[in-house]
């Protein structure tokens, strides 16, 4: 009972990491179409800040990546045959 609980909790931890790597690339493609309208604007300070908002977003939607990556990996080893 413990392999079945421990598999349900690794599909759950998995499918928390996807939902938060799609917000995560949704808030990165609106941050990048905001960066590209930025671009046409002469005031610097604005360009930088969507500059900024750029890199936090990338730098969000990794550390999500990486977290369903990790979460897979975990639930593979947890219950195999599921994922084959």
């Amino acid at each position: 009972m413990r392999i079945f609980d421990s598999g349900l909790t690794g599909a759950v931890d998995f499918l928390k990491a996807a939902d938060r790597t799609a917000h995560a690339r949704q808030v990165l493609d609106s941050a990048n179409r905001a960066f590209d309208n930025a671009k046409s604007t002469p005031d610097e300070k604005t360009f930088e800040h969507f500059r900024t908002n750029v890199k936090g977003a990338q730098e969000h939607a990794f550390a999500a990546i990486t977290d369903a990556v990790n979460a897979y990996t975990a639930l593979r080893l947890l219950v195999p045959s599921v994922t084959e």
